[in-house]
């Protein structure tokens, strides 16, 4: 008897102890037999669903889900606690949409796995759901709050074309103008006093070389601030024009490669690339003691690919291995063009030296 009676109070021991497991785990757990009823349930299970139905039969009938993806109600073999009792299936994690028994509204992680007996027979399942609403809330929240950012940072960068192309086409209209008139009076009074007075048609000699200046000055302002060609001939021809231009103010060699190219992407995506690459160029220029760089545009099945390479000094890594190049706020500011019109940007060190810069962006048909 007194072997009996010590087998039943470790048998007690054992059952206040899962009890006591049971109660502590912050996810709900349920154990069923062969039929699918509830033969063991835990505090957080009935949390989650409210007052737990026992009968499997009256459970899969009274139980609504609906996957969390596609809105859809599941099928009661679609449960993962009749998939292990059915067919020996472990489940990991399925995200639904519940109603619960007392009409509330959750999203859980539902998770289940077969048990079996000795002989490798399937005798029940465990049964465990995590309540993520909160999370799945915030989730959407975090979502709804990027693409808002998204939405607001391609409008303030179309903002900023805007007030760019306006200011380009007026100082275009006015000072360039005015500059040229400027020009023409200053060559029809050099004319007229070159002989009367030397010293006066040489000062207005100098003038007419600093107007000269200042009008180039101007005119690479107009072209940074926004370049017609851009808007005229497209984004290939805008990257020619500049890499032209590039070259010639910094000497560095740069080439314009371009394969594949379909029909031209819409005005927003043309202007962010080239911005981009403008960019690039610049850090190129400041950072990377480069000689020469290839700017790459190719089209695939409607997908955008843009790259700029140099042979300069590359880019240093960080503890975790990704790169790391110079002129850090360039790189932020490319990265959030590209982000801004749903690309992809990628700043990688190339095997021979050197940095390349990949954008990739869908903006085809």
């Amino acid at each position: 008897m007194s072997d009996r009676d010590d087998v039943e109070r470790k048998l007690r021991e054992s059952e206040i102890r899962l009890q006591q497991i049971l109660a502590t785990l912050p996810v709900g757990l349920a154990v069923t037999n062969r039929a699918g009823d509830i033969i063991l349930v835990n505090e957080a299970s009935k949390r989650i669903w409210g007052d737990v139905i026992v009968s499997g039969a009256e459970r899969w009938e009274m139980t609504k889900g609906y996957w969390h993806d596609t809105g859809e109600r599941l099928a009661q073999l679609e449960w993962a606690s009749v998939r292990a009792l059915s067919g020996g299936e472990t489940s990991l994690n399925q995200l639904i949409d519940i109603e619960t028994y007392d009409g509330r509204h959750k999203t859980v992680e539902n998770s289940a796995a077969p048990i079996r007996n000795e002989d490798g027979q399937i005798v029940g399942a465990v049964v465990v759901n995590e309540d993520v609403t909160e999370r799945v809330i915030a989730e959407n929240g975090l979502r709804f709050a990027l693409e808002e950012l998204k939405a607001l940072s391609l409008r303030l960068v179309e903002v900023q074309e805007t007030e760019r192309r306006e200011l380009s086409h007026e100082l275009h209209d006015r000072i360039g103008q005015n500059l040229t008139a400027l020009g023409i009076n200053l060559q029809m009074l050099q004319g007229r006093l070159a002989a009367a007075d030397p010293e006066i048609a040489s000062r207005l000699d100098d003038s007419r070389k600093l107007l000269a200046a200042t009008f180039d000055a101007v005119a690479n302002l107009l072209s940074e601030l926004r370049p017609r060609v851009l808007d005229d001939s497209g984004l290939l021809a805008a990257l020619e024009w500049y890499a032209s231009e590039f070259s010639a103010r910094t000497g560095l060699q740069v080439k314009v490669v371009a394969r594949d190219l379909a029909q031209r992407l819409d005005a927003p995506f043309e202007t962010a690339l080239f911005r981009i690459a403008q960019e690039a160029l610049n850090n190129i220029a400041k950072h990377a003691h480069a000689r020469h760089v290839e700017v790459s545009l190719t089209s695939t099945q409607g997908d955008w690919v843009m790259s700029i390479s140099d042979d300069g000094v590359g880019v240093d890594a960080k503890a975790d291995g990704a790169p790391r190049a110079s002129g850090g706020f360039g790189i932020v500011t490319m990265r959030e063009r590209a982000r801004a019109i749903g690309g992809r940007l990628e700043v990688r060190a190339r095997p021979a030296g050197g940095t390349s810069v990949i954008v990739t962006v869908r903006g085809g048909p």
